[in-house]
């Protein structure tokens, strides 16, 4: 499963977001009948995408940068990378639990006087993103699901209206992810 959006919205970066899905599907894919290994194809296949468009965007002179999460599911075991500010979370239990952790500047700390956080532009700039730079430290990590957890994986499109809390009340009110 991959969520992807492009960081500025701009025609560009919606190129960058099908390239990514695109190449992530197929270098993972790929790389997982070579290996058998997940976590290894996952690693690939985004590094792979970044390689891609870094090279795209040279090629027209153009940066294009994307945010993303990618997931693949087997047997029980939930193995997922994320790269910006694309989230994935588990509801379970009536509970929503965040697995992965934004790369913004206002949550890595970069910032040393939070009142003054609010006031500056660039907070909510990313510090990681599908191609930002040559080395994006892709870290692919593991989570064991039960029987009757879902999975939401979501762009900073809803996150950025809803807190969580506001975005796990919506499930349980309406005992639907589609609504």
């Amino acid at each position: 499963f991959i969520v992807s959006e492009g960081v500025a919205g701009r025609y560009l970066d919606n190129i960058a977001r099908e390239m990514a899905c695109r190449v992530i599907h197929d270098a993972f894919f790929e790389h997982l009948g070579e290996t058998r290994s997940p976590s290894d194809a996952l690693h690939h296949a985004v590094e792979e995408a970044n390689r891609e468009i870094l090279k795209e965007g040279k090629r027209i002179g153009r940066k294009m940068t994307v945010s993303m999460c990618a997931a693949y599911i087997e047997d029980m075991i939930l193995y997922f990378t994320h790269l910006g500010d694309s989230r994935i979370y588990c509801l379970q239990k009536g509970e929503i639990l965040q697995l992965t952790r934004d790369h913004r500047v206002e949550r890595e700390g970069l910032f040393f006087h939070p009142p003054k956080a609010h006031h500056t532009p660039h907070r909510n700039a990313l510090t990681e993103a599908l191609g930002l730079r040559n080395d994006p430290p892709v870290e692919v990590k593991k989570f064991a699901l039960h029987e009757k957890d879902l999975i939401l994986m979501t762009t900073e499109g809803l996150t950025g209206r809803l807190s969580d809390m506001q975005i796990l009340k919506a499930f349980v009110n309406s005992g639907n992810v589609k609504q």
